[in-house]
């Protein structure tokens, strides 16, 4: 339903947990989904990629965002969240391509675990 604080709810409930990536994506955050992630996921675990990737060689962002949220599990002690919260405004290709990164990442590669928030669109 539309505005009963979907969003609200829970990033009040993640607040204060370590291991938590938010991020918000609308129209313009689609072609660079991966990109968005990784960046903030950097800063929210606390883990620059540089660190990690020292002796790799670099590859792709999704590669390199899978290596970042394994490589983080063990100073957490659990596997990082990632929530993906899609505005309103958002086309259902972007809100499809969000949910199949999701399932990947937290599914198919185990990486971490996934919150999709969806507004009344």
């Amino acid at each position: 339903p539309r505005g009963a604080g979907k969003s609200t709810a829970v990033q009040h409930c993640l607040r204060h947990r370590p291991g938590v990536v938010y991020v918000s994506v609308s129209d313009e955050t689609g072609p660079s989904l991966a990109r968005a992630v990784l960046s903030k996921a950097q800063y929210a675990l606390n883990t620059p990629l540089k660190a990690i990737t020292q002796s790799k060689v670099q590859g792709s962002t999704e590669d390199d965002l899978e290596l970042l949220l394994k490589a983080s599990r063990k100073p957490l002690g659990m596997q990082p969240t990632i929530v993906i919260d899609v505005g309103r405004a958002t086309p259902d290709g972007t809100v499809n391509k969000c949910a199949r990164f999701l399932k990947e990442l937290a599914h198919d590669k185990c990486a971490c675990r996934a919150i999709l928030v969806l507004s009344s669109s």
